[in-house]
């Protein structure tokens, strides 16, 4: 373990923080110092998305990325977000009185006691991949030497693209793993397991502060401590490859648009576009989750298209367009696509693997083994959610899980080359984290809701009463 390693890992990810706090301050601002402290979580995840993309953005552009570049963006966004909440009015904490305590922060044993543990799995599970060292093929194959190169060079190095498998895969997370390699001042592809583990933690406080200020803190707990018991989530939890980075941008993005469906406050459409376009600079299936995602909710507004619609597109749209200089640079250089095999063309002439995959896909997310019982609760939360008469947040959630679990049936179906198993020969028992993860994030706030409702239906016949 190297310790110097660690500690400039906890730097760079210091900063993704700090831009993050920038980021939230210019769309919401922050009521309270407490306020802050519960959402580090998310303005870390928020500030590792956009320093990301502004990294791949200067990469493209033929610029460098190193220490000097990525504190330079992250303050930057810090400073820009602070004035920007200045010129809205937005609320900023005042500089901390010399009285100041860190109880103002709104720790207490609820929040901590499961925080902590929390912090010890994926220290537990950091050993795990520290003992194991770089064994995943995908991430000795292309990830991880892609980010060396961009270390090594200091740019796009087209030959090494090329030589490497996937050269049109996006590329934030070798952007991710180049930074990490500068601040550590070495490619130590050991230490870099550490990065993951940050992002795991970011992840689950991001969801807390989320959903804290309307769910109660121990059923958000439970709910997103329930991957940590799953055997694919510690097998891939701290493993330098990009499927947990996707699942956790997208189930991010996910929450944030199922809050605008709820109170229509733009910061939350805004922070999902964020992390959509982050979702989509991470791998390929991130485009396919964030359309199915778009549509499910562009389907429950169809009543309130005229006010809903324009929004929802124009930050979608807004996602996708970030990630087209990357296309346009690998192929300006005549790099194949290697998501090429996937397409409508001579579909149905391989019709007998639908029934097949449309199996695999369904083993694989209800196997209670890889990922415990995420599925059968998500089915029981939209069954309540019907029963309780919430017609339109359960045709969201049930659309876009079914639409996300269809992409992954239509990319076993069409591309003959894979097995039609639940190996991993095929990128699935990867790729449906994404639809758990997403699943376990947005059901807290689905069940809160539910009670809501269920709440105003009993009121409702008291008074008729």
């Amino acid at each position: 373990m190297n310790t110097a390693g660690l500690l400039a890992l906890a730097g760079l990810n210091a900063l993704f923080a700090a831009a993050g706090v920038g980021v939230l301050a210019g769309l919401k601002g922050f009521a309270s110092w407490a306020a802050l402290g519960r959402s580090l979580g998310l303005a870390h995840m928020a500030g590792f998305a956009l320093v990301g993309l502004l990294s791949t953005e200067l990469l493209v552009a033929g610029l460098g990325i190193g220490v000097g570049e990525t504190v330079g963006v992250s303050v930057g966004i810090l400073a820009a977000g602070l004035v920007v909440a200045r010129l809205r009015g937005l609320p900023l904490p005042a500089i901390p009185s010399p009285g100041f305590r860190a109880g103002g922060l709104g720790l207490d044993a609820l929040g901590v006691v499961p925080a902590v543990l929390v912090v010890l799995l994926a220290f537990a599970m950091l050993r795990v991949g520290f003992a194991q060292g770089l064994w995943e093929w995908d991430a000795w194959a292309f990830w991880v030497p892609k980010g060396a190169g961009i270390y090594y060079f200091g740019h796009l190095d087209e030959d090494l693209f090329v030589s490497t498998a996937a050269p049109s895969y996006p590329i934030l997370m070798p952007t991710l793993n180049a930074l990490g390699f500068h601040f550590m001042g070495t490619v130590d592809a050991v230490t870099l397991h550490a990065q993951y583990a940050f992002l795991g933690c970011g992840f689950v406080f991001a969801v807390v502060g989320l959903l804290r200020p309307l769910v109660p803190r121990l059923v958000v707990w439970a709910f997103v401590g329930l991957p940590f018991l799953g055997s694919d989530f510690r097998y891939f939890a701290v493993a330098p490859l990009a499927d947990l980075p996707l699942a956790y941008l997208f189930a991010l993005g996910l929450l944030c648009l199922t809050l605008w469906l709820v109170d229509r406050a733009p910061w939350t459409l805004l922070l999902a576009g964020a992390f959509f376009a982050a979702a989509i600079a991470t791998k390929r299936e991130g485009l396919l989750f964030v359309a199915a995602a778009v549509a499910a909710a562009a389907v429950v507004t169809l009543r309130e298209a005229h006010r809903r619609w324009l929004p929802l597109v124009a930050v979608a749209v807004a996602a996708w367009a970030v990630n087209l200089p990357w296309r346009f640079w690998w192929q300006s250089r005549g790099i194949a696509d290697q998501s090429s095999p996937v397409s409508f063309h001579g579909l149905f002439s391989h019709a007998e693997r639908i029934g097949p995959s449309i199996r695999v896909v369904l083993t694989l997310l209800f196997d209670d083994g890889r990922w415990t019982i995420v599925a059968p609760l998500a089915v029981a939360t939209m069954a309540l959610l019907v029963v309780v008469r919430a017609y339109r947040l359960a045709a969201f959630f049930l659309i876009a899980m079914a639409l996300c679990a269809g992409g992954l049936v239509w990319i076993l179906w069409s591309i003959v080359s894979l097995p039609i198993d639940t190996s991993d020969q095929t990128p699935l028992p990867r790729a449906v984290g994404s639809i758990i993860l997403a699943a376990t994030a947005v059901m807290p706030l689905m069940l809160h809701l539910a009670w809501q409702a269920a709440g105003e239906r009993r009121r409702a016949r008291a008074a008729a009463a």
